[in-house]
C-alpha cells in the first residue's frame, strides 16, 4: 500500500508490502475474503490515526 512517511528527512509517499498469513484456525470458518477485508482495513484505520497524530504533534511545533 502506499503512505507517507520521512524518507531523506522529508515527508513523502512510500510503497510498503506486508504479507498477511492467515491459519485456518485462525480464520475460524470465516469467509477470507471478508477476513482480509477486516484486518486490511485495521491496517488503515491505524496508518491514518498514526498520520493524523504526527499531524498534529508536527502542527504544535510549528
Amino acid at each position: 500500500y502506499q503512505t507517507l512517511a520521512i524518507k531523506d528527512n522529508i515527508w513523502q509517499p512510500v510503497v510498503r508490502e506486508q504479507t498477511l498469513t492467515v491459519s485456518k484456525a485462525a480464520l475460524g470458518g470465516k469467509d477470507l475474503g471478508l477476513y482480509v477485508q477486516e484486518e486490511l482495513s485495521e491496517v488503515a484505520n491505524y496508518e491514518l490515526s498514526y498520520l493524523k497524530e504526527i499531524q498534529t504533534i508536527e502542527r504544535e511545533r510549528g
